[in-house]
């Protein structure tokens, strides 16, 4: 029990004193890579989502780049997203 409030305590210190906000970042690749693998995943979440959402940085960049493809009507895959 003792340990646990140690880890707690160096977690706060490390960050500020600030909690860490609730992350997935398995849900984030997950929901990338479907919209990468079907092409109308993207119109599912585009009302649901935006990039704000992702906590990590570079989900965030990648799903307005998806975004962007979208809005010029280019197909949303590897290659394009490249």
């Amino acid at each position: 029990m003792a340990r646990g409030k140690e880890q707690n305590s160096e977690r706060n210190t490390k960050y500020g004193g600030l909690r860490m906000p609730p992350q997935n970042p398995e849900a984030e690749r997950s929901v990338l890579g479907a919209i990468l693998l079907d092409k109308d995943a993207i119109i599912k979440v585009i009302d649901i989502l935006i990039a704000d959402d992702f906590y990590e940085s570079r989900h965030s960049i990648i799903f307005e780049a998806m975004l962007k493809l979208f809005d010029k009507r280019m197909p949303v895959d590897i290659v394009t997203l490249s």
